[in-house]
């Protein structure tokens, strides 16, 4: 996992907008939907939500 991929982690555990992540890394929304993918990936998370609890659990945000 990239460091920017943690941010982005961090930006939804926070329970920010796919929008608001990309205004808060000055990315595109699409480039956030695409990291969020990549975290579902990770992580083994089919949902958003979930991406957020098991990172939680790994202790990761």
């Amino acid at each position: 996992m990239t460091a920017r991929d943690l941010e982005a982690l961090r930006h939804l555990a926070e329970g920010r907008s796919t929008a608001g992540i990309a205004a808060a890394m000055s990315i595109s929304t699409n480039t956030v939907r695409t990291r969020i993918r990549r975290l579902q990936d990770l992580l083994g998370a089919p949902a958003r939500d979930q991406v957020v609890a098991r990172a939680r659990a790994r202790g990761l945000v």
